[in-house]
């Protein structure tokens, strides 16, 4: 499970940088809950894509807000 935690540190360096969505590999529920809690915690928006057992974490910009 820490490495699905810290595979989806790498997306937020990605969109941070280039502000392009970007996935990570597919998980279950849980650990998606989890990725969506980190992903949080840095200011980006989390949504999870795909179908069972192909469902994975694609992580986004944040909307600006004025």
């Amino acid at each position: 499970m820490q490495r699905a935690l810290d595979e989806a540190m790498k997306p937020i360096q990605g969109v941070k940088a280039t502000l392009r969505p970007q996935e990570v590999s597919p998980q279950n529920a849980y650990v998606r809950r989890l990725q969506h809690q980190v992903v949080s915690k840095h200011e980006l928006v989390a949504r999870s894509t795909g179908k069972e057992p192909q469902r994975r974490l694609r992580t986004l910009p944040a909307p600006d807000v004025d």
